[in-house]
């Protein structure tokens, strides 16, 4: 099996597609956002890789979790859980 890297776009990032894991050695899972958000070119490059994409919807999730994929890294605020002395 050949390997690889995908380097994500922008729609792919904000999508989730990153967030992925592959649960066996053919097959790779995401959320069915993160799958349809997939260039063509990305699609191909992971069946060259031997990986099939399989996705699943997780709305609920992706609902949660877009006010933390909203927040920049380069935010000077610090996080309200974080505790100084």
């Amino acid at each position: 099996m050949a390997t690889g890297f995908l380097e994500l776009d922008d729609a792919e990032k904000a999508a989730f597609a990153g967030n992925c894991i592959a649960l066996s050695e053919r097959d790779v899972w995401m959320s069915a956002a993160a799958a349809q958000a997939l260039t063509p070119q990305h699609r191909t490059d992971l069946a060259a890789w031997g990986f099939a994409v399989q996705s699943v919807p997780l709305d609920e999730i992706e609902k949660a979790a877009a006010p933390c994929a909203a927040a920049s890294p380069k935010s000077t605020e610090k996080p309200a859980a974080v505790v100084e002395p």
